[in-house]
């Protein structure tokens, strides 16, 4: 490419942003508010932004509360940054509240996309399921399984065919699709590891890290092969809202399912795991929603459900995981830079993210029913190795070195050699890896969100 030019994805997209507008872009969204209505609530929100207020903030948005008028209170959602993935993401969300809310009252109205891809949404009434604290109330199984059960029921034709293809409606194998959750995980390790190298062999020694991956996909490959839908994919208790009984704040009534960004076509039973788990059902709740969601789902959407039930766990998990470490670990590496700097505040900094990743790790195995087995102790004497270690001693750094003592680690996996990158093979590093996957399939997957047809 000649020095200077753009590439083609961002080519395509100048020239759709000067000829199209922007209902048109994304091919599905609907426009219900007036322009100029619109206009106000978007200036209300940066209004709100400049005077300092905190949005309610997402992974990849910021999210304002307005009240106008016209319309009461809205949501007004706005991606960070240009980020390309984020973008492609905004428009899916876009697309996919557009065709879901009309069939599906539980999902919120989207009333307007501007040319940023900012969005209005409807405001959905209730509190986050997780406020609600554990154990899940005893309505909540019963009815997210109807609402889960609806959403596999959604035909996937009247989604846009773009919109469907961009989603993954391609393909008609849910073992593809669970090899892409999977690779997703890999994929954060590899982010990890090419960002702060040496993470990876961290979490190994503490028995967290990625080898179990290569079981998971051989486990993977004995899924049954279930009719693919529309799912949510990050069914967590903060994108659940609850109605609840006056004066019985864990009655529940009815529940909204909210922020669909990470929304795509794949198979119904990651949905439905990825829920249980965050709820923190019971055994008993888990056993009866599965009983009433094959109650109420079609052959094909619920077969081998009890059989896959535990491949998905670890899939879970290991999603949790990798992308709980990939955030761990820019932290591991400030801190190991202000340990360099002789910072008098490293040592307290490193016995708090010891704490924070020692709750973190044993959470995540509390939640998908396995015993708790890490210790503070373990995860502390690691980080402090880590963050230590390089061309200058321990004792001139203002840490107290670490004591070799063999016996006291506990991991049998830290004499494993190590690999830099765990997803596809390729001799390419981990970082270009990324950067690779991010221009290509992100910036094809945005072309076809804003072309002319």
């Amino acid at each position: 490419m000649e020095s200077g030019a753009r590439p083609r994805a961002y080519t395509a997209v100048s020239r759709c942003r000067r000829s199209r507008p922007p209902s048109q872009r994304i091919g599905t969204a609907l426009r219900l508010l007036d322009e100029a209505v619109a206009a106000e609530i978007y200036a209300s929100a940066k209004q709100l932004a400049r005077s300092g207020a905190q949005p309610l903030r997402g992974v990849s948005s910021s999210n304002w509360i307005v009240s106008h008028p016209a319309t009461g209170p809205v949501l007004v959602r706005q991606p960070l940054g240009t980020n390309r993935a984020r973008r492609v993401r905004a428009a899916n969300e876009a697309g996919l509240l557009a065709a879901l809310a009309p069939r599906l009252d539980f999902v919120p109205q989207l009333l307007h996309v501007a040319g940023n891809l900012d969005q209005i949404h409807e405001v959905k009434p209730g509190v986050t399921v997780t406020s609600l604290g554990s154990p899940a109330p005893d309505a909540l199984p019963s009815v997210m399984t109807g609402h889960l059960a609806r959403i596999s029921d959604f035909p996937l034709a009247e989604l846009p065919p773009r919109l469907r293809r961009r989603l993954g409606g391609g393909s008609p194998d849910s073992r593809v699709f669970a090899g892409e959750l999977l690779e997703e995980a890999a994929a954060a390790w590899d982010r990890a590891e090419a960002a702060v190298p040496g993470v990876t062999e961290v979490y190994t020694r503490l028995g967290a890290g990625p080898r179990g991956l290569a079981e998971i996909r051989r486990a993977v490959h004995r899924f049954h092969l279930r009719e693919l839908v529309v799912v949510h994919t990050d069914l967590h208790t903060g994108n659940v809202l609850a109605t609840t009984v006056a004066n019985a704040p864990r009655r529940v009534r009815d529940v909204s399912v909210i922020d669909w960004e990470r929304g795509c076509i794949g198979d119904p039973l990651f949905d439905f795991v990825r829920h249980t788990i965050s709820a923190n059902y019971s055994q008993e709740q888990v056993d009866s929603a599965v009983l009433a969601y094959a109650d109420r789902t079609r052959p094909e959407i619920r077969a081998g459900l009890a059989e896959d039930w535990a491949g998905y766990m670890r899939i879970n998990l290991a999603r949790r995981s990798a992308f709980g470490t990939e955030q761990a670990a820019k932290k591991l590496h400030r801190l190991r830079n202000a340990v360099r700097r002789r910072d008098g505040a490293a040592e307290s900094e490193l016995h708090l993210l010891a704490l924070q990743e020692t709750n973190r790790l044993n959470t995540e195995l509390s939640d998908h029913r396995q015993p708790q087995t890490m210790s503070l102790d373990a995860v502390e004497r690691e980080f402090r190795r880590y963050v230590t270690s390089g061309p200058r001693r321990p004792s001139d750094v203002g840490l107290t070195p670490i004591a070799e003592t063999l016996a006291a680690r506990a991991s049998p996996l830290r004499h494993a050699p190590q690999s830099t990158s765990y997803g596809a093979s390729t001799r390419r590093s981990a970082r270009e890896q990324v950067r690779g996957r991010q221009d290509g399939n992100l910036g094809r997957a945005l072309d076809l969100t804003l072309r002319r047809s």
